[in-house]
C-alpha cells in the first residue's frame, strides 16, 4: 500500500509541476554493510522513477529486490526491502555527460541468517542519505549512468552502494 501511496504521490507531484523529462530505470547495486570493521556485499536490482520537479531538480524513488546475499563473521547477510527517495539536482549536458547530487532519505533492511549464536534476525537501518550520479545519454532516449549512494552512517555502521544502471527518458 505504502509503494502504491508513494507512486500517486510523485505522479501527482509531477502533473502539478508540469514535468519536463520522465524517466524509468533499473540500476544493478552491490551494497557494502559495514558493521564495525566487518564488511559483506550483498547485491540488489533496483527500480527508480523519476521526474523533473523544476529546471534540473528531479524526484526520484527507488525501490529494490536482493538479487545475491554474503556472509559476514559466519552469518548469511541478505537485503530483504531496499527503498529510497531523492531530490537530484542535475548539472547541465556537456557532450551527453552530465553529473547529478542526490539529498534524500533511505531506508534498508538487512536480514541476518544461519548463525543464531552470533546473530539471527531482521534489522532496519533508515534515515538520511546522499549520492552522486554521472549520466551520459544513448540514442533513442536512453541513458546509463554510474553511482554512488550513502544510504546509512550512524553507530559503527555503514551501508553504502555502488551501481550501474540504465534508463528511459519519456
Amino acid at each position: 500500500m505504502k509503494k502504491q501511496l508513494l507512486c500517486l504521490g510523485l505522479a501527482l507531484a509531477c502533473n502539478y509541476a508540469h514535468a519536463n523529462e520522465y524517466y524509468i530505470g533499473a540500476d544493478y547495486l552491490q551494497l557494502s554493510t559495514d558493521f564495525d570493521g566487518n564488511s559483506a556485499s550483498p547485491t540488489v536490482n533496483n527500480i527508480k522513477l523519476g521526474a523533473e520537479l523544476y529546471n534540473g531538480i528531479f524526484l526520484e524513488l527507488q525501490g529494490g529486490v536482493s538479487s545475491s546475499d554474503d556472509v559476514l563473521l559466519g552469518v548469511t547477510t541478505d537485503i530483504d526491502q531496499n527503498y529510497s527517495a531523492f531530490f537530484r539536482f542535475r548539472s547541465p549536458n556537456y557532450d551527453g555527460f552530465s553529473v547529478d547530487l542526490a539529498l534524500g532519505y533511505a531506508r534498508t533492511e538487512v536480514l541476518f541468517s544461519g548463525k543464531p549464536s552470533v546473530y539471527d534476525g531482521l534489522e532496519e537501518f533508515s534515515g538520511f542519505a546522499w549520492g552522486g550520479r554521472v549520466n551520459y545519454d544513448l540514442p533513442y532516449n536512453f541513458r546509463i549512468n554510474a553511482d554512488y549512494q550513502q544510504r546509512y552512517n550512524k553507530d559503527d555502521i555503514l551501508i553504502d552502494a555502488w551501481g550501474v544502471g540504465l534508463s528511459y527518458v519519456f
